[in-house]
């Protein structure tokens, strides 16, 4: 690992340093088509948060505009369900983003576009990960 440490400007003025380089998008799209296949809508991403699981396709149905937010928003922001509470039986729940003050919250990744543009995204569910 490269100890040394860059700061990448990310959403909303956000700043994460980090001594992990930037995944190049051409590269993070090819990893999604190796472990789900060629339709964006079939790939599985897990939030930072609440830890669920779901694919873009689930995503969408359940509101959201497009396979674009399934790696930026939670999909219990679409289910209405309130925040993420398992000490009050909300597990359901979840309103978290990766655009937000904390990002993922150290546990996504960072995705650099071709522009230069690094964006903090959340993590693939691992191929069969329910």
């Amino acid at each position: 690992m490269n100890s040394d440490k860059k700061t990448y400007k990310i959403s909303a003025g956000r700043q994460i340093t980090t001594s992990e380089a930037p995944t190049p998008v051409k590269d993070w799209l090819e990893e999604g088509k190796r472990l789900f296949g060629p339709d964006p809508l079939d790939w599985r991403f897990v939030c930072p948060i609440c830890g669920r699981v779901y694919t873009a396709r689930e995503h969408k149905e359940a509101g959201s505009d497009g396979p674009n937010k399934a790696y930026l928003e939670c999909i219990g922001r679409y289910l209405e369900a309130g925040s993420f509470d398992p000490r009050k039986g909300n597990e359901n729940g979840c309103d978290w983003c990766a655009y937000g003050l904390f990002g993922t919250a150290g546990k996504g990744r960072l995705v650099e576009a071709e522009d230069g543009c690094v964006v903090d995204v959340f993590q693939f569910a691992e191929a069969g990960h329910e």
